[in-house]
């Protein structure tokens, strides 16, 4: 029963999610950052679309899980410089590096055979 749950859930969300990459893509209005928002959502579906069908602890759920968390992060990057007017304080950079290199050390702990729990 879990199981089924979870993979129906998971495949609207990858299709939902799609759909939005789409509908953001195809919108022509002007104003933030496109692109990066239309590729953190398309890789947040695929990485939907890896759970409902390979499951939570499967490899690849886990590398698109690593590449769906630095979209998104690319994509706020893009949003702070978006602003031409306003200069991002160091530490903002220094956060986002950071996040960055522990999503990259965790990927390489899972798919190095380290464990994972949660």
């Amino acid at each position: 029963m879990v199981s089924t749950l979870l993979l129906w859930s998971h495949a609207i969300a990858a299709l939902l999610f799609g759909g939005l990459a789409f509908r953001t893509l195809r919108n022509a209005e002007p104003g933030g950052p496109r692109r990066p928002l239309a590729a953190a959502l398309a890789l947040t579906a695929f990485w939907a679309l890896a759970v409902a069908g390979l499951g939570m602890t499967d490899a690849g759920t886990r590398l698109a899980e690593a590449l769906r968390n630095l979209a998104w992060i690319g994509f706020m990057i893009a949003l702070q410089r978006n602003d031409r007017n306003a200069r991002p304080p160091v530490a903002l950079g220094t956060v986002y590096g950071v996040v960055v290199l522990v999503a990259l050390a965790s990927l390489v702990a899972d798919l190095g055979g380290g464990t994972r729990s949660g």
